[in-house]
């Protein structure tokens, strides 16, 4: 049977073979403009191809579309785009992302000695931060379980030593409660 070859037949897609799966796309009748983007883009990249050395085979034909195509969308600018390229103005676009997206956690784990003072130290967000758990405990060896501004001093034998969550402007952790009474008179008395 002869197929038939009207525009109106062409256009609704009894005029050709088709696909499995595909289906046909046209443009409004009498509205060239969406053609003349197309056909403006093929001039565009037939006068590249006049240019270049005649490709002797697909993969080099590939790869002369390849380099058009970054020519294309990263170095000629566009004059529907202000005289930019196409990636120019994709990166400067806002992207969408998903809403609530979770903050990624810094999760370590660090060995450490309590020095002889009582103290480990520790750095976050650039900076060293001191952190006071006991003299009982000096010269003990411990696990800091850090997780973002969270950490716990933990011993060897899993026994918690103490349980904090650092500030920013904060440098130094005391223990809770005042200062032993002895260290207070000493400061006292070297005074005067």
């Amino acid at each position: 049977m002869r197929e038939p070859t009207t525009r109106r037949a062409i256009l609704s897609g009894r005029g050709h073979r088709s696909l499995k799966g595909s289906s046909t796309s046209s443009t409004h009748l009498l509205n060239p403009h969406t053609c003349g983007k197309v056909e403006r883009f093929h001039q565009t990249l037939k006068r590249f191809l006049k240019k270049q050395r005649p490709a002797r085979s697909l993969a080099e034909l590939q790869h002369q579309l390849d380099i058009f195509r970054a020519y294309y969308n990263n170095v000629r600018p566009h004059r529907a785009l202000s005289r930019q390229t196409p990636m120019a103005v994709f990166n400067a676009l806002i992207k969408a992302k998903p809403l609530n997206q979770p903050v990624p956690v810094d999760h370590r784990v660090r060995r450490d000695k309590i020095d002889r003072f009582g103290s480990v130290t520790l750095r976050y967000l650039s900076r060293l931060r001191h952190i006071r758990v006991g003299a009982a405990h000096k010269n003990r060896k411990v696990n800091l379980l850090i997780a973002d501004a969270d950490v716990r001093i933990v011993t060897h034998e899993g026994e918690l030593l103490r349980a904090l969550t650092l500030e920013p402007n904060r440098n130094y952790y005391r223990l809770g409660g005042r200062w032993p009474v002895h260290n207070v008179l000493q400061q006292v008395s070297s005074m005067s």
